[in-house]
């Protein structure tokens, strides 16, 4: 997740890693980043988010949120990436 604070104003190296996330989200445009937020999912899509993030993109830690909707359709929140 992107979080520019008040208080990281004086911090320049968290500033700075926060616009080089932004950065590469806005070029790169990746289909999975952290607070990217994906509606009527099956579980075919949360195979391919960890193949993909887990394995080709070599991250070691994903963090999931996953919502059950009354008609039973799921959505799905990536919290974290490491």
């Amino acid at each position: 997740m992107i979080r520019i604070n008040k208080e990281d104003i004086g911090d320049l190296d968290i500033l700075e890693e926060n616009f080089d996330k932004l950065i590469d989200i806005i070029l790169n445009n990746p289909k999975y980043y952290p607070g990217s937020f994906h509606e009527n999912i099956d579980p075919a899509f949360i195979v391919d988010l960890l193949n993909k993030v887990l394995f080709n993109d070599d991250k070691s830690s994903l963090h999931l949120i996953i919502e059950k909707n009354s008609n039973n359709s799921l959505d799905l929140t990536i919290d974290l990436i490491k």
